[in-house]
């Protein structure tokens, strides 16, 4: 077989090696260990209290979810509720003190914040199964040109960072729609109204099930860093810092 073309579900090993999900190191086992006691101590004294979190759409909707539950089994008292909106809502809610803790791609500029790193992910093209570029395993940038680009909205965290890697190549593609949804994209692309650039995550239940062809993309630079946020007044948090710890803690097995 020609090694540029690939079978029906090649195309998910030609991404997947590239790890998008991790970030740190494996802790050392003393920092596992401190990060178990402070675990424990904190599970004998938060028996109450409610935890606000706001993801951008991405995080907020592919790996939020596992951390939260992660928490409720150590934590089963404390109250959660789940926001998502776009990167630059996640930043201005947090820093007005309207949520706790903020999960969303940085990079993140706003002294009123801390921001610590979460994990990291990575943009793939998604076109749908009968297209020309189905059985191919990577596609350069410049080839968007010719092709009918569909858009996340302005103020998504993920327009923003293909939009700047186009203009670093000096590249204008065709733009046929803009939807304010992930899963309104992966509908659109399934149904052979373009081609779309996305997360991994978000696309790969769709990519495993044959619904859409997932391509690597060639130019560097659309990897991208996901961050957590507080506001600063809430450093001290004992509730906030034990979502961290069990954030920290999930995100080596997301």
């Amino acid at each position: 077989m020609d090694p540029a073309v690939v079978g029906p579900h090649d195309h998910l090993d030609a991404v997947r090696p590239l790890d998008h999900r991790r970030l740190a190191r494996p802790p050392t086992p003393a920092p596992q260990r401190r990060l178990a006691e402070h675990a424990l101590e904190n599970a004998r004294e938060l028996r109450a209290g409610r935890l606000r979190i706001l993801g951008s759409l991405t995080v907020g909707a592919y790996y939020l979810p596992p951390v939260i539950n992660l928490f409720k089994e150590k934590f089963p008292d404390i109250q959660i509720s789940l926001s998502v909106d776009n990167s630059q809502r996640v930043v201005e809610r947090i820093a007005g003190l309207r949520d706790d803790v903020g999960f969303l791609s940085g990079p993140v500029r706003d002294e009123r914040l801390l921001v610590r790193p979460f994990l990291e992910d990575e943009l793939v093209l998604l076109v749908p199964p009968g297209h020309a570029w189905a059985g191919r395993r990577t596609v350069s940038l410049h080839e968007l040109e010719d092709q009918p680009v569909i858009l996340r909205e302005p103020g998504s965290a993920t327009r923003a960072l293909l939009e700047d890697r186009l203009r670093q190549e000096g590249i204008r593609p065709r733009v046929s729609m803009e939807l304010g949804s992930n899963e309104a994209i992966k509908r659109a692309v399934e149904m052979g109204m373009g081609v779309s650039v996305l997360s991994w995550a978000i696309v790969r239940r769709e990519a495993e099930a044959g619904l859409i062809r997932l391509l690597r993309i060639r130019e560097k630079g659309l990897r991208r860093q996901f961050e957590i946020i507080i506001h600063r007044e809430r450093e001290r948090s004992r509730l906030i810092g034990a979502f961290l710890d069990v954030a920290a803690e999930a995100a080596r097995t997301l």
